[in-house]
């Protein structure tokens, strides 16, 4: 949800594309989940190694995962255990789907941080039917949470419009704020200079990119004052920008 202060009001975007990763050793199995997952509307990611999953997890938010356990190298199970404890501490819906004979029982399974599991073979319209009980659900929950959105030890909290950076108190004007809301509640897109003046300021408005960039600048020191070691906004030269996701 993106929350812009304008006119002592609110004007509320939503869009939400559902991110599934599919973890997956098999190449043919994993080609056919993420295209049947496209083919019903969700973006679909593919890992073949548990090792390949975790970056992935690491670098980028999913929904909801699928996870085969007898994967080389990290297992499906360690994979599991690493999400789930501390640090990462990742709450995001796993659903096991193995073959029968590998899924050591239910409640170990349960147990060890997965939310359901499905046994090859495995029905389209139930893997359906399941992912999307299993949305709701974190959807449900998260509505709990959905006035806080974090990057990168940078918060911003969409009730009250206070920012923290590394745990520091950031003084930002309203544009600012509205600015960098944008960012970070759609932080993988590349916003274009024309779609963010929109965006901010309406489409009656004579506001130029040196305007703009004047903005993201002061955005910049801000959040560099509390935090240095961090980049935050990214400038896609030509095109507009985006935030920095990844940790330097």
């Amino acid at each position: 949800m993106l929350c812009l202060i304008r006119n002592g009001g609110r004007c509320v975007k939503d869009s939400k594309l559902i991110n599934i990763l599919v973890v997956e050793d098999e190449i043919e199995i994993n080609r056919m989940l993420a295209a049947f997952f496209t083919k019903n509307g969700f973006t679909a990611h593919s890992a073949y190694n548990g090792t390949d999953a975790l970056k992935k997890i690491e670098k980028q938010t999913f929904d909801i995962i699928i996870l085969d356990l007898l994967l080389p190298g990290l297992t499906g199970e360690e994979l599991l255990r690493i999400v789930r404890d501390e640090p990462m501490n990742i709450q995001t819906p796993i659903i096991v789907l193995s073959a029968k004979d590998r899924i050591p029982s239910l409640s170990h399974t349960l147990s060890i941080g997965a939310d359901d599991y499905i046994s090859k073979p495995y029905d389209e319209s139930e893997l359906l039917a399941r992912v999307e009980v299993h949305l709701r659900r974190s959807k449900k929950l998260q509505k709990e949470h959905t006035n806080f959105i974090e990057i990168k030890k940078l918060i911003l909290d969409t009730e009250t419009h206070e920012v923290i950076c590394n745990g520091n108190m950031i003084d930002l004007t309203n544009t600012e704020y509205n600015i960098l809301c944008l960012f970070m509640t759609s932080p993988k897109t590349i916003h274009r200079y024309a779609d963010i003046i929109e965006t901010v300021w309406g489409l009656d408005t004579d506001i130029g990119d040196n305007t703009l960039n004047v903005h993201i600048s002061n955005i910049r020191k801000k959040l560099h004052v509390a935090n240095p070691n961090e980049k935050y906004i990214k400038t896609c030269h030509g095109r507009g920008f985006s935030m920095e996701t990844n940790g330097n």
